[in-house]
């Protein structure tokens, strides 16, 4: 079932192309490698994602994921639903001329039990051959914790987070713990402001993810032992077959995503952050920003702290051309997530940013995007 967002945005577009021309213009340079492996053993097609709030309920993955996209990311979402009695229809603004795409305000939060729902709904679609996801196809799950807890009761805002990790924890491949939505409640607040609420969350956080595992693998272990795989009835009866098989035992990947508009001292901050990541083992960090030109600063920021590339970056901004894509990469950027471009030129955005990367890269004699990146 496609989203209503997926119905609009294919009417932005003033000239269409049938979809197989679509996926023509993406494999024309075979011989240059797009692939993105990461160091915990994820393989993203290309370094291009969908961000959050398109497909907020997971409704759409598979479609979106055949524009080409190498990951999609749903929600943002909820433990429970926010503004449950002021139900409003999600408005985008769209400036054609200006291509400029602004959300005029939000749509209802959709509660973790509808998203959870829709992906094992698609799960079971899946093990019973109704639908064939595309091949490493990536999905992501954006969350928050809930307004109550991030207002009335801050200090416990890290549980609300681990309890999305807990549901999510065998249903995606990573999670995106989101300190950007209102982060001026004092739930989000603190972990720009406190070095140890920061580090409670990341602890707490792999402590949860690093918990479900060992139950699954306990569970995978016991019924291997038995040979009742057709019996499962825990978890691991959802979905056997995403890109992180669960047999592997591969950990779901965590991100944390922050915004630096009200941090002073924005070095200090990323040094911090990237510290405690590596120290507890979160996998990467999503840094959302507006304005393309503070992105390529922020990065450059970010790989001076961490040269080897150890944590997994990804930027969030408004990515319109091959070039800006292309920079973001060179300068340390692992992955990109787009929304307007999706939103402007319809479902050819994605293989019309990547011809445009693999144009670039060759008249560069580039042949393989992880030679983008020139450590310093």
């Amino acid at each position: 079932m496609l989203s209503s967002q997926i119905q609009i945005i294919t009417f932005t577009r003033q000239k269409f192309r049938p979809i197989d021309q679509c996926i023509f213009a993406l494999n024309v340079q075979l011989s240059i490698q797009l692939q993105v492996i990461t160091k915990s053993g994820y393989r993203f097609n290309n370094p291009i994602g969908l961000g959050p709030n398109f497909d907020q309920k997971g409704q759409g993955i598979d479609c979106l994921h055949q524009t080409g996209l190498s990951f999609v990311e749903i929600g943002s979402g909820t433990l429970e639903q926010q503004n449950p009695h002021k139900l409003r229809t999600k408005v985008i603004s769209i400036d054609l001329k200006n291509r400029d795409v602004k959300q005029i305000f939000q749509g209802v939060t959709p509660s973790l039990n509808l998203i959870v729902s829709n992906l094992v709904r698609r799960q079971t679609a899946i093990r019973d051959q109704k639908i064939s996801p595309v091949i490493n196809s990536i999905i992501g799950v954006n969350v928050q914790a809930n307004l109550d807890t991030q207002r009335s009761i801050p200090y416990l805002t890290h549980t609300d987070f681990t309890k999305n990790i807990r549901e999510l924890n065998d249903l995606c491949d990573y999670v995106v713990l989101n300190l950007t939505e209102d982060a001026n409640s004092n739930g989000l607040s603190q972990y720009y402001k406190n070095e140890k609420a920061l580090e409670k969350l990341i602890s707490e956080s792999v402590k949860a993810r690093n918990s479900e595992l060992g139950k699954l693998a306990a569970l995978e272990y016991e019924l291997a032992d038995q040979d009742l795989y057709r019996d499962y009835t825990f978890s691991l009866r959802r979905y056997y077959q995403r890109n992180s098989m669960i047999s592997t035992l591969k950990p779901m990947m965590i991100f944390l995503q922050i915004s630096l508009n009200y941090v002073q001292d924005k070095q200090k901050f990323l040094a911090t952050i990237i510290s405690k990541c590596k120290i507890h083992g979160i996998d990467g960090i999503v840094l959302q920003d507006d304005s393309v030109e503070n992105t390529k600063n922020l990065i450059k920021k970010f790989r001076e702290l961490d040269s080897n590339k150890d944590l997994l970056l990804i930027t969030q901004t408004k990515t319109m051309t091959g070039q800006q894509l292309y920079d973001q990469i060179k300068l340390g950027a692992d992955l990109v997530q787009i929304y307007d471009k999706i939103v402007l030129d319809g479902p050819y955005a994605t293989n019309d940013l990547l011809h445009e990367l693999q144009e670039i890269m060759r008249l560069n004699g580039l042949k393989d995007v992880k030679l983008l990146y020139q450590k310093n």
